[in-house]
């Protein structure tokens, strides 16, 4: 009989109210698995009793949750728990601003100020 082995994955990043399901963890040589995170106000998690669980943030939560995977042995193995953490980034939600209406003639030049927040940090302008 072989010990349990557990690998939560790579860190990931999720929205404020975006679910992300785990699809990169790994257990071997198990009778049973729990997820568990901290902390515990961050979200809910659904299917915690399988290799790829779904966090859903909570309404306004933005920062790091760390997620637990816990593989229990089996048989001989029994009394053996490994465990591994996975690191979830949750980024506020992103909020953009267009700016005010502006009417301009054609052949006009004028400046667009619009702005955005939150999300990754990344943002792109198009029209």
């Amino acid at each position: 009989m072989q010990a349990p082995t557990a690998f939560a994955g790579p860190s990931v990043s999720t929205c404020q109210g975006v679910a992300i399901t785990i699809n990169e963890a790994t257990a071997s040589n198990y009778s049973t698995l729990l997820w568990s995170f901290v902390p515990s106000n961050a979200g809910t998690l659904t299917n915690a009793g399988t290799i790829t669980p779904t966090f859903t943030p909570n309404a306004g939560f933005n920062g790091d949750v760390t997620l637990t995977l816990s593989a229990t042995g089996s048989t001989a193995c029994a009394n053996v728990v490994a465990t591994s953490t996975v690191v979830l980034t949750v980024n506020k939600a992103v909020a953009v601003n267009a700016g005010v209406d502006q009417t301009i003639p054609a052949g006009s030049v004028t400046n667009l100020f619009g702005s955005a927040t939150g999300g990754s940090g990344f943002y792109a302008w198009s029209w």
